[in-house]
């Protein structure tokens, strides 16, 4: 069917657009690269850096090799799942740490626009 094999946390900086170009090399064809972008503001750089990218990446494999997966994130929602993302946390709990750790929460939730 039409099961996604991968999904990656995509900011469209250079580490996630090679890991994406390496998973879209790797997979069988008919498999999509889903591609997670999280902001906390629409006009957030990484979801314009993302978008930028995501175009790169269509124009080289095809418009069916990925999708992106907008997910657009309020500052209440931060809010309501900061405690269980801090017990996350660790070794350490760095305001950076945080900030990717909600992220990754966030996105693996899969919920976004496409």
């Amino acid at each position: 069917g039409d099961e996604t094999c991968i999904g990656l946390l995509f900011s469209g900086g250079l580490d996630s657009t090679v890991l994406a170009a390496l998973a879209a090399e790797a997979l069988p064809d008919g498999k999509p690269v889903e591609l997670l972008n999280v902001a906390f503001d629409p006009s957030a750089p990484d979801r314009l850096t993302a978008l930028c990218s995501f175009q790169d990446l269509v124009a080289r494999f095809g418009p069916d090799r990925f999708r992106l997966i907008l997910c657009d994130v309020d500052q209440g929602e931060v809010r309501d799942n900061e405690l269980p993302i801090c017990r996350l946390l660790g070794p350490k709990a760095t305001h950076l740490d945080f900030n990717i750790a909600a992220a990754l929460w966030f996105a693996a939730r899969g919920i976004g626009l496409v």
